[in-house]
């Protein structure tokens, strides 16, 4: 991204999000939930996909802003990239009118990185055919859904993304096991649905935030795609000289 591009972006993120003197805004993390506040020190992804096909990028850009991630989330990676899309994780802090300034870039994902996975058909394997409504009633929150949404809802749902997804982006879980996974979820989402907030954001800093990746062949984990370092013998492992 320029630097005209990402002051362009900045400038219709801050318009967007500015919060006038007589308004309330609570804010709080897209992934944990836990509260954020002024001066923290915050992630923000941003891609050129919208899924859920109703919502305009920012005026000036091809870009949309789809996720903010708290201090104690400390976002670092785009967890799974997906090829095709490009993709930005930008770091900035919260400004007590809401804005964001001192803006600097994370990580970036061109479009030729990551794998080249669907969004809307891997929430669907593991929600069930609610894409389309679940589009629409994010359209009239003014709510965008990207690749990274897709991402983090499997994850919250506890499922290791190694288990939908093999190395070219492919669905690969058979029914059986998309209908154990489904169950895993559903009982999962349901045990959290009776928590508060609060109580959600103690657990997960209490138990961590939860992985994403693991390798089938030699249980190698990470928190992100480009993270998982396999053992030598595994042959997932990159090959020497590469």
């Amino acid at each position: 991204m320029t630097g005209s591009a990402l002051n362009r972006f900045t400038t219709q993120f801050n318009r967007i999000h500015k919060i006038a003197d007589n308004e309330s805004v609570e804010l709080v993390c897209d992934f944990c939930s836990g509260p954020m506040e002024a001066g923290d020190r915050v992630a923000t992804y941003v891609s050129n996909a919208e899924l859920g096909g109703y919502a305009h990028p920012y005026p000036g850009t091809n870009l949309y802003a789809h996720r903010t991630y708290c201090e104690e989330c400390d976002r670092q990676h785009i967890v799974y990239p997906n090829e095709g899309t490009g993709e930005l994780l930008l770091a900035a802090t919260i400004q007590t009118n809401g804005t964001h300034a001192d803006w600097a870039l994370r990580e970036s994902s061109p479009d030729d990185h990551g794998e080249p996975w669907d969004g809307k058909l891997a929430f669907e394997f593991i929600f069930g055919e609610i894409f389309d409504g679940l589009a629409a009633d994010a359209a009239l929150h003014e709510w965008t859904i990207g690749h990274e949404d897709v991402v983090d809802m499997i994850r919250l749902g506890g499922v290791d993304l190694r288990e939908v997804f093999d190395e070219n982006g492919t669905i690969i879980a058979p029914e059986a096991k998309q209908q154990r996974i489904q169950q895993q979820v559903f009982d999962h989402l349901a045990e959290a649905g009776l928590e508060s907030h609060d109580d959600a954001y103690d657990r997960l800093q209490d138990e961590g935030r939860p992985g994403a990746f693991a390798c089938p062949e030699c249980s190698a984990q990470a928190d992100y795609w480009a993270g998982v370092d396999h053992e030598s013998d595994c042959s997932s492992a990159p090959v020497s000289g590469e």
